[in-house]
């Protein structure tokens, strides 16, 4: 089972870089606005399936935009460079 959710993973920074640059390009409103919302919200619920199982903490695919529009946010906006 390890080597299905190795494979499932490996997805996972691919279409957040994806959903990422989306969202930088379109400044959508909501999630479910970006294109790439259905793709890496089925990752991130197969991942947490498994996770599930193994009594692991769940991921947040919120959090994780969050995080990740965090510091690119702030080098694509900087006016100072």
């Amino acid at each position: 089972m390890d080597h299905i959710m190795t494979g499932i993973e490996e997805f996972l920074p691919i279409y957040l870089n994806d959903f990422l640059e989306e969202q930088l390009k379109h400044d959508h409103k909501t999630l479910k606005e970006n294109p790439v919302y259905p793709e890496l919200k089925l990752i991130v619920d197969s991942i947490n399936l498994y996770r599930d199982f193994l009594s692991l903490p769940r991921l947040s695919l919120e959090a994780m935009v969050k995080e990740g529009l965090k510091g690119v946010r702030y080098e694509h906006f900087n006016t100072n460079a």
